[in-house]
Parts: structure tokens; sequence; C-alpha cells
């Protein structure tokens, strides 16, 4: 036995359009900058912006916004409003906005030792074996990022921090041994953030010297124990130098993954043929005494406001007196306290 159940165009036309009306309102919020302050212009990015009725600072409506564009809004914030995140529509920002005045720094790289207070790091392979520079590169996890919600965290390469040399100059010769951000080659929104340089093999007879080599690092995030992939940003908004392209934004409590892999080309080839830097040195015929050598400085950063002192109430001193301890507090943006 069968059954057929007959829609009328008019109904499911109908239910097409709601189901696309819905959707084409979404608002989501992907970034802002700057991070924090009064009164202060700022710009969102993200989609469904179009036909956005109010931004709010954690529920304060903004002194003003203009919805520049579907995926751009520019709002300044209140005056007055407490650390908090930001909304359009009913959708928060992953991150607060801090309250906040005065001169910001942002701290780092800290790694090792310096790990942020609670965070667990473990990785593949063993401590400086050359895994970084050889099949499926190094993977690096990462756990329990504990810093106040009001702390912006970050995690990324230092300024000139991605070095691959494979003729034993220890980075000297080529310049392009000192690699430099690649935005064409790169994909923040899948997490995948790539450096480019050039090197060259110094071979054996007959094939003679300077052998040159494409070479790159591709730093790949990947989401880890529950956390979803972390946003990248550029380095300027995080107030690092523009040289170090992009850096991920880790979400207070996150946990992340990112896999690093140098990897070299001839050029001879055009470039095309990618391998582990590695493979490519092992195979050569190089000259005995010879190394290859990549690095790889990089670490967590983190903003860093100067405390403000709160308000000092009103001292009555009698002429030829004195008053005792004036009492007032030190409020620091980051912890609130």
């Amino acid at each position: 036995m069968s059954c057929t159940r007959a829609v009328r165009p008019a109904l499911a036309l109908a239910a097409s359009l709601a189901l696309g009306t819905s959707a084409l309102f979404a608002q989501t919020i992907s970034s802002f900058t700057p991070h924090g302050g009064r009164a202060t212009p700022v710009t969102l990015t993200g989609s469904g912006f179009t036909g956005a009725a109010g931004v709010g600072f954690n529920g304060t409506p903004a002194a003003a916004f203009n919805v520049d564009s579907d995926t751009q809004i520019s709002a300044t914030s209140p005056a007055t409003f407490t650390t908090g995140t930001i909304s359009v529509g009913a959708t928060p920002s992953l991150f607060n906005f801090i309250n906040r005045t005065g001169t910001v720094t942002t701290v780092g790289p800290l790694g090792g030792a310096s790990l942020p207070l609670g965070a667990l790091v473990s990785f593949t392979g063993a401590p400086n074996d050359g895994s970084i520079s050889r099949a499926g590169g190094q993977t690096f996890f990462f756990q329990n990022m504990p810093l106040s919600s009001n702390t912006w965290l970050y995690w990324g390469a230092a300024s000139g921090g991605v070095r691959l040399s494979m003729n034993g100059n220890d980075f000297n010769s080529p310049a392009g041994e000192v690699m430099t951000y690649a935005p064409a080659q790169s994909n923040p929104a899948t997490g995948k953030l790539q450096y480019t340089g050039v090197s060259a093999l110094n071979l054996q007879a007959p094939w003679g010297q300077g052998s040159g080599l494409c070479t790159r690092f591709t730093m790949q995030f990947a989401p880890y124990n529950g956390s979803p992939l972390v946003p990248t940003v550029s380095a300027t908004s995080a107030g690092l130098p523009a040289a170090i392209g992009n850096v991920a934004a880790i979400p207070p409590g996150s946990s992340f993954s990112v896999n690093l892999l140098f990897e070299a080309a001839y050029t001879s080839n055009g470039c095309t043929s990618w391998q582990p830097a590695l493979a490519i040195y092992d195979a050569a015929p190089t000259n005995p005494g010879d190394g290859a050598w990549s690095s790889f400085s990089g670490g967590f950063f983190y903003e860093n406001t100067a405390p403000e002192i709160g308000t000092i109430a009103n001292q009555s001193i009698p002429q030829g007196g004195s008053t005792g301890p004036v009492a007032f507090t030190l409020v620091d943006a980051e912890t609130g306290g």
C-alpha cells in the first residue's frame, strides 16, 4: 500500500520564503577592534548586520552606531558601562569588551615556565628532534587557558620568529631565511596561517653550490578537547607588530591545538613540489658538515592595562587641622578588582 501527500505550491512557497527571511537576519559578531575603551570608536565585523536596530555593550546601548554594510558596523562605546560582551540582536560576541582607559600594552611572547597560570601543554614528538620539519610536522595541544575573561589572550609567532636555513648559515644568507607572513597563502577562517621565504642547498660536485629553494611554514589551528576552532585576528589589532601577520585569539578557558610544519621546494621545479624540509635535505648530496636549521619562536601574548585609582571622597580639613589616611581603591581592568 502506498500513500502520496500533495503539497499546494502556494503553501510550499510561503514556507520557503519564511525560512529564507529568518536566515537573512541572523546576526553574528566574529571580531571587533579595539578591544576596550570608554567613549571609543569600535569597528564590528561579522554577518547579517543589515537592518540591525542597535548595538549593546554588556546591555548598555552604544553612544552611536552605523551599519556600514552587512558585514561591518561602526559604533561608539558608551562613556559608562561594565565589562562584558557586545551584542547586535540576540547574539553576543565571543569575547568581552573591556571597560578601561589609559595606555594598553601587549606583553609576550610567553612560553615554557612562563605559560599562563594553570595552562597544560603537550606535543607530539620529542623536543628538538626536528619533528617540526618532518612529515606531519609537530602538533601542540593546549588546555585550561584560565586568564580572566577580561583579558585578551593570544598565541602566535614572535616578530621575525619563523626561520629556516638549509645551508648551515644560521639564517644569515639568503635574507629570506627569516620568513615573512603570507596573507595570500593563509586562510584565517579555517585556522591556517602561512609564512614564506627562500633558502639554498650547498651540494657536492658536480652539482655545485646554491641550489635554490622556496620555503614555507604553516601553522594550522584545530579544535581540541571540546572547544571550537579558535578565531584568528590581525596582529595589529592585538597591539603587535604588523610583520607577525595574524595570531589566534584564545577565549577564556578554551583549549586548542596547532600543527607546525616547515616545507621546502626547488625553485628549478617552479616551487610546486613541496616536501617536509628535512626530507629534501636528507635526500640531497650535501657537503659533510653542513646542516639544516629550523626555528620557531612564539608563544602567548596578553593585553595589560595600567591600573586606575578609583573615586576618592571629598575631604574636609579644619584650618590648622589634619586628616587621617585617605581611602581609595585601585581598579585593574583585566581582573575587575
